[in-house]
């Protein structure tokens, strides 16, 4: 949570943490990666990058940490919190602040990992009444790979990715004197100001391009066309949140669980279709109580046609086109990324064509400037795989959309023959996607 929204922290105590989940259980034992493309593993797992706290570390130069671990820990190995103070020592450089507490002889989790030695002194120091948020550094590093599940560091934020899913940068120096910030950016495309009483800069230089310092949260600057544009202010609010991907519709598929749901079952296929739907709804109901804490309600395509309030919530709808009405209507007017012939006996992402029988396919659409996931198949056995694809536990690698065959049952990702991240505009890009 540091490393995503470190301007919201005065310090911050990891413990007996592990980086990322690849290091907590190694992806290398997989055997279905022996199936898969490298591109596509890669792709498959710059869905969970977000998590990776290790490439978001440059967000936490500055900021007081501690991180306590015992030596003797066989759960999380304390080699996890030496290579987070190792990288946050060779970002900060010299004089910097973080430090590693290891406890000789302590386990996993003993008495006093929270209280005792170096951690008690520093969470008192940290936790008294009134304790301010430290100053910005003179030059620090704002990254993210997904807009929806990061915040502001040093008063910037982005806002939007030119290219989904890779790492999104702004490489930040302050100029007291000047009052200015010089700002060089990396696959950036929208990101705005905050009005945190920190920074006190009247002008920014990014990439070169002087502009005046704009903290209203209803403005961005952008640079929406070639990335050797010149920066602009853009002060259209949210208006291009409808058509374009934003922090509230911006993937993957894990995200849509991140607002207030529902479940919208088709009842227009075949008896085996409408019985899926159900079971699928009621199994990711209870999934999402069980591991989430959340709870959701089921209602019926013809019942989510008619609510009012429909806009409010993020969806997942069970059923394609030909199965469930909602999805017929969305598609009629053109809102989804994917394409489906009417009876469903096909449908395409891209230059590929998917027809055969047992193929599902997954993927996120947008939905009133929130976002929809939707779960459709060829027939009912592909609609049955293409529910399983829902992430429920933790390192579950699924992007934006996902289209899987019944070879996935038992090649894991060797039977995905589709899988990626929609571009800024909802469309399929080459550069973001895997087409097999």
């Amino acid at each position: 949570m540091s490393s995503h929204y470190a301007d919201r922290y005065v310090a911050a105590n990891p413990a007996a943490g592990y980086m990322k989940i690849q290091f907590y259980v190694p992806f290398y034992w997989r055997p279905g990666d022996a199936h898969a493309d490298p591109v596509l593993r890669a792709l498959l797992e710059s869905s969970i990058a977000e998590f990776d706290t290790d490439l978001y570390t440059p967000n936490l130069v500055g900021l007081p940490l501690i991180a306590r671990t015992g030596a003797d820990d066989d759960n999380v190995p304390p080699v996890n919190s030496r290579r987070l103070i190792r990288l946050l020592n060779e970002l900060n450089g010299k004089g910097g602040v973080p430090a590693l507490s290891e406890v000789e002889g302590g386990g996993h989790w003993f008495d006093g990992i929270m209280t005792s030695g170096d951690v008690g002194d520093f969470l008192a120091g940290h936790t008294m009444m009134h304790t301010p948020l430290p100053p910005f550094p003179e030059s620090y590093t704002v990254v993210t790979l997904n807009p929806a599940s990061s915040g502001a560091r040093g008063g910037l934020v982005i806002q939007q990715l030119r290219i989904p899913a890779r790492a999104g940068r702004l490489h930040v120096v302050q100029q007291r004197t000047q009052g200015q910030l010089i700002i060089k950016t990396e696959n950036v495309r929208r990101f705005g100001m905050t009005t945190d009483n920190r920074t006190t800069s009247t002008e920014l230089v990014i990439d070169g391009t002087v502009l005046p310092a704009v903290r209203l949260p209803e403005q961005q600057y952008c640079r929406l066309n070639s990335p050797s544009d010149p920066w602009a202010i853009c002060p259209d609010s949210c208006s291009w949140c409808a058509s374009e991907r934003s922090s509230s519709s911006s993937g993957p598929i894990l995200q849509v669980y991140d607002r207030q749901l529902l479940l919208v079952v088709g009842t227009h296929g075949t008896v085996q279709e409408t019985a899926r739907c159900k079971a699928g709804a009621v199994t990711i109901a209870n999934d999402w109580l069980q591991f989430g804490n959340g709870v959701v309600d089921i209602i019926a395509d013809d019942e989510a046609l008619d609510r009012a309030d429909l806009a409010a919530f993020n969806l997942i709808v069970l059923g394609g086109p030909a199965v469930n009405s909602f999805s017929a209507s969305e598609a009629s007017t053109g809102n989804l990324p994917v394409s489906f012939e009417a009876d469903g006996r096909w449908f395409s992402i891209g230059w590929r064509l998917f027809n055969d029988p047992g193929t599902g396919v997954l993927f996120t659409a947008p939905w009133k400037g929130n976002l929809a996931v939707i779960a459709s198949g060829i027939d009912e056995e592909g609609l049955r795989l293409a529910i399983e694809q829902f992430p429920v536990r933790t390192g579950t690698t699924v992007p934006d959309y996902i289209v899987v065959n019944p070879e996935q049952q038992w090649k894991a990702a060797g039977g995905v023959l589709a899988a990626g991240f929609w571009s800024y505009d909802w469309s399929f890009s080459e550069v973001s996607g895997y087409l097999r």
